[in-house]
């Protein structure tokens, strides 16, 4: 919400205390050792998340984004960026 204008990406969500519920789980049901992906299943984009802020009345500004990936780059990114979106369909079968 601070920066002037914004990067249309989509990325995968998740929620810090499902993240922090199901880590446990993973651990006090012994699943098995490997690398999951804990997020939750979809995606999210940056327009959806600002229509979010905006309708639940957390801040009214306009928010303006960038017109390309290559303008964020070339203008305002300081490092390379990773915008993904992870499979959690391991960690769900592990259940």
């Amino acid at each position: 919400m601070r920066y002037p204008r914004l990067l249309e990406a989509t990325n995968s969500i998740t929620e810090l205390d499902e993240f922090a519920a199901a880590t446990l789980s993973c651990w006090t049901r012994r699943v098995p050792f490997g690398t999951y992906n804990v997020t939750n299943p979809g995606r999210v984009t940056t327009r959806e998340v600002v229509d979010l802020i905006r309708s639940s009345g957390v801040c009214q500004r306009k928010f303006e984004f960038f017109a390309s990936e290559r303008e964020f780059m070339e203008t305002a990114a300081k490092t390379p960026r990773s915008n993904c979106v992870l499979d959690s369909s391991k960690l769900a079968g592990a259940a």
